[in-house]
């Protein structure tokens, strides 16, 4: 089928439809259309082109949970139910994946809700809460990193794929804000993480290409009234 519609018309096509359909449905069309959207520079490219999203939680763990996803005009919403692994609490997402932490903050998984896909990392020995565990996207490796900031312990990462934790250099400042931040005020953008805290007076960044921390000061007119949305 694919050999009487030319390669860059089926990639237009493709490109437009949302993961779900391209791996649930149009990815068994025939083995060339199998091939493209398994290839790295079509995933690629694709989440280059999709629009943004984000998870609805529910206070009661036993709730559905939702993907809200957003069309190319802004007005075209969408509301999915997604799947999760039982027994674990969705502690931060980035481009569609999921990292899941077990009641016990001992056992950790990233997820993939659209494919139905589970890879399990090695347990962090000192993750104190959900909250700490961020996933980030190192675009020019095109690998993903977990970062762990436990209060006052030193923040570890984990290129996922690996079997290690490995310890990262921080500030004092860091360290001093990392207890007053919650699970909605870190943000994935590109290969940085960002937090910022309620009294703190600057954002830190993490670079997950190179793995180090900055911290980015306000100027004074900016610090009044500052909040995370």
């Amino acid at each position: 089928m694919g050999s009487f519609i030319p390669e860059d018309l089926v990639l237009s096509i493709l490109f437009r439809l949302p993961a779900d359909v391209i791996y649930g449905i149009m990815q068994y069309v025939c083995r060339e259309w199998y091939n493209i959207v398994r290839s790295p520079t079509f995933v690629s490219t694709h989440l280059q082109k999709s629009t943004g999203g984000a998870f609805l939680l529910q206070a009661a763990k036993s709730r559905p949970r939702y993907f809200l996803r957003m069309g190319k005009c802004g007005d075209d919403i969408e509301l999915v139910e997604a799947e999760f692994p039982p027994s674990r609490d969705l502690a931060s997402s980035c481009n569609g994946l999921v990292v899941m932490v077990h009641y016990n903050c001992r056992e950790l998984c990233i997820t993939n809700p659209v494919l139905k896909q589970q890879l399990t990392l090695p347990p962090h020995p000192k993750l104190v809460a959900k909250k700490f565990c961020k996933l980030a996207y190192d675009v020019s490796s095109g690998v993903y990193k977990v970062v762990v900031c436990n209060p006052w312990d030193p923040p570890t990462v984990l290129t996922v794929g690996d079997k290690t934790w490995r310890p990262l250099r921080s500030s004092c400042l860091f360290n001093r804000i990392v207890s007053d931040l919650h699970i909605n005020r870190s943000l994935s953008l590109g290969s940085f993480l960002y937090w910022v805290s309620e009294c703190a007076l600057f954002v830190v960044s993490f670079n997950a290409e190179t793995e180090t921390f900055q911290e980015i000061h306000f100027h004074k007119a900016a610090r009044v009234g500052l909040r995370w949305h």
